[in-house]
């Protein structure tokens, strides 16, 4: 998958990271940035995106700014080795479900049927499951591990 985001607030950050928009929150609560003030005229978002997923033969793209696809898309022809043509909302692809609110342009992306589904196939559907175990920045080699591991269950 690449992830293409952009400012869309004149005189805002020259260039975002995915971390940059994720600790701001920008895509859970983008505010309407007034026309005047915007870098891509129609798109009404603080942030512009674009989600390029490219897997073998199962391509799709999802934004929140016609603009910026529109961009891609010239760019992709001006290129002439791939004739890429729009369909309808991508909603999921390689079993991850993507959402984009074209209102308030929160955009979001998870695995929770697939997950769900893993979770029945290994009769782990009663766990005490959580949407985030652990802050996003904890770092995995500081827990501690037991010096041996518990035997699994067999029942």
């Amino acid at each position: 998958m690449f992830v293409k985001i952009e400012n869309n607030i004149i005189g805002g950050l020259v260039s975002l990271s995915p971390e940059d928009v994720i600790n701001h929150g920008a895509f859970v609560s983008m505010r309407n940035v007034p026309p005047a003030q915007r870098l891509y005229p129609f798109c009404p978002h603080s942030v512009a995106a674009l989600f390029i997923i490219v897997y073998v033969d199962n391509n799709a793209l999802s934004y929140n700014c016609d603009e910026h696809v529109e961009q891609f898309e010239s760019s992709i022809a001006e290129d002439a080795r791939i004739q890429l043509h729009r369909d309808e909302n991508l909603e999921w692809v390689l079993s991850v479900r993507y959402a984009f609110d074209m209102t308030t342009g929160a955009i979001g992306c998870n695995q929770k049927a697939y997950i769900d589904l893993l979770l029945r196939k290994y009769r782990l559907d009663q766990c005490n499951a959580t949407k985030l175990p652990m802050n996003s920045g904890t770092d995995l080699a500081l827990l501690p591990l037991p010096a041996k591991p518990a035997k699994a269950n067999p029942t």
